[in-house]
């Protein structure tokens, strides 16, 4: 039976991947018709004075004409227009694009190319979450980064921004190049700051009081570390020489 589920494995996997790539291609598509949106809608606005009455009457003529499409109402194509607006002459994606492998911009062209940035591989409720959050184009391209390199759902993404991680990591003594943050960096698998505030410990508390917090919130622990890492074990015995060594908590990076 073993030899047999073995077999069918594959077929599984073939399964699953497809189903990951037809998603993966339903959000491009959906990004790409928002943007397209909010693009026309910024236009309008800048050219023939359309107000928010307008949009209003826009939300309702898309809902009288096609009552099945969901998700555009007139606070989201405000949205849509914000999306657009936002990173139309981004400064700081063209370098971040490169990474992914995809075209370039023709030289003659000055605005952003939507299919040609990586602001289609996040879904539309990440780049919700990081426009209305983050005030600079910096921090904005920071969480797109790091969304994509990790693969964070949006609940996790929310937790980054709220324990400060982009402002922490500029902090550290090696500041983020975007380009340099899309690949493994062996050298530095630490974060210089951590926020540990889910141990719920008081200020004043020993080291095995903070060795058994961590062990009672270990998941936590580590997605606060980064991915890649794994947890080998407690009082874990080493021989340096002749000598023997016990580590309180020893960890593994993958990477």
């Amino acid at each position: 039976m073993d030899n047999i589920s073995n077999s069918f494995a594959p077929v599984v996997s073939f399964i699953q991947s497809s189903r990951n790539a037809a998603l993966r291609s339903v959000n491009r598509t959906l990004i790409e018709l928002y943007w397209k949106i909010g693009q026309y809608i910024s236009q309008r606005v800048a050219t023939e004075e359309w107000g928010k009455s307008v949009v209003t009457e826009l939300a309702n003529y898309i809902a009288h004409i096609e009552p099945s499409a969901i998700g555009f109402t007139d606070k989201n194509l405000w949205r849509m227009k914000q999306f657009y607006e936002i990173y139309k002459d981004s400064s700081i994606l063209a370098p971040v694009r490169r990474e992914f492998e995809v075209e370039e911009l023709a030289a003659t062209r000055r605005q952003l190319d939507i299919t040609a940035t990586p602001l289609v591989h996040l879904s539309w409720t990440h780049h919700r979450t990081i426009f209305g959050r983050c005030e600079t184009e910096e921090e904005r391209v920071f969480y797109i980064c790091l969304v994509i390199q990790e693969a964070y759902s949006v609940r996790e993404l929310e937790r980054q921004i709220n324990s400060g991680i982009f402002e922490r990591s500029m902090l550290g003594n090696s500041k983020p190049s975007f380009a340099k943050d899309l690949a493994p960096d062996l050298s530095s698998p630490f974060k210089d700051h951590y926020v540990f505030e889910f141990l719920n410990l008081p200020e004043s508390h020993s080291e095995k009081d903070l060795q058994k917090a961590i062990l009672q919130n270990l998941k936590k622990f580590l997605l606060e570390f980064s991915r890649d890492f794994a947890f080998l074990g407690e009082k874990f015995t080493i021989q340096v020489g002749s000598k023997d060594f016990s580590l309180d908590l020893l960890f593994f990076n993958r990477v």
